[in-house]
């Protein structure tokens, strides 16, 4: 084989192979493989939809746990945020206004209207929080039960 055609044709290998390396480390796909091999699927969710920011995954999958809400599932205000209930509600369960859950909602000393007081119209539903109780706190992020 002529040495030139051989450097011609490792050239283009060299390029193919540069290219691929420089697109694993741009992805850090070893890296991010490594991260879904070592940490839980909890770990996963949690760092992407946080505990009580971003999303609120971990402040609503705890307390779904610790109130035992199994077979229905509650109504969920996400400010500024589409919300992740495909995450988290299975297929066949059907909403309960019982329970509510309002995430990253921030009462601040500008808004006159506390929270308690306030109006949600969630899933074309009006939750009047008067109705109520908070039972669980954790920064922006409220879980109210209804008093019947």
């Amino acid at each position: 084989m002529n040495f030139s055609k051989l450097i011609k044709y490792h050239k283009k290998n060299f390029i193919i192979v540069f290219f691929m390396i420089v697109l694993l480390q741009l992805f850090q796909i070893p890296y991010n493989i490594n991260l879904i091999n070592k940490r839980s699927y909890e770990v996963r969710m949690l760092y992407s939809h946080g505990k009580c920011d971003k999303d609120s995954y971990g402040f609503i999958t705890n307390t779904l746990k610790e109130f035992n809400i199994v077979n229905e599932f509650p109504f969920i205000y996400f400010k500024n945020s589409p919300g992740i209930y495909g995450l988290l509600m299975p297929h066949k369960k059907k909403y309960n206004s019982k329970y509510v859950f309002i995430v990253n909602y921030a009462e601040t000393e500008n808004n006159n209207e506390k929270i308690h007081n306030k109006i949600f119209n969630i899933n074309e539903t009006n939750i009047d929080l008067k109705r109520y109780s908070l039972k669980k706190r954790n920064g922006n992020c409220y879980f109210w039960v209804r008093n019947d």
